[in-house]
């Protein structure tokens, strides 16, 4: 199998990061003290576990397939605070693998 497996045998899918420019200290330029920046083209790796269940609570069938791959990417934005987020082929056959109608409640990304 391609997927990576955590401790607890559970499925884990992932989702590609990507970031573009540079962050910038606003604190540091205030006080006129450079900081060594960030790099920002740096790989992280963090595991979620995401509950689709309330983020797609009385959502429309025929929307909620579309809906979860929406609050996936969002939540990632938020977590990994970057702008640029890409679904993994893996985790997006994961989530449509029941149709549109019936998403997975929860998904380890």
């Amino acid at each position: 199998e391609m997927c990576i497996r955590d401790r607890y045998q559970r499925r884990v899918h992932g989702i590609l990061i990507m970031k573009e420019g540079k962050t910038k200290d606003k604190k540091a330029d205030k006080k006129g003290d450079k900081k060594p920046r960030k790099d920002n083209n740096k790989e992280m790796i963090k595991e979620y576990t995401v509950n689709l269940h309330k983020r797609l609570f009385k959502m429309q069938f025929k929307k909620r397939g579309k809906r979860a791959i929406r609050e996936l990417k969002k939540f990632a934005q938020t977590q990994m605070w970057v702008k640029d987020v890409r679904i993994d082929s893996e985790l997006n056959h994961f989530i449509w693998k029941n149709g549109i109608r019936d998403v997975p409640n929860k998904v380890r990304i």
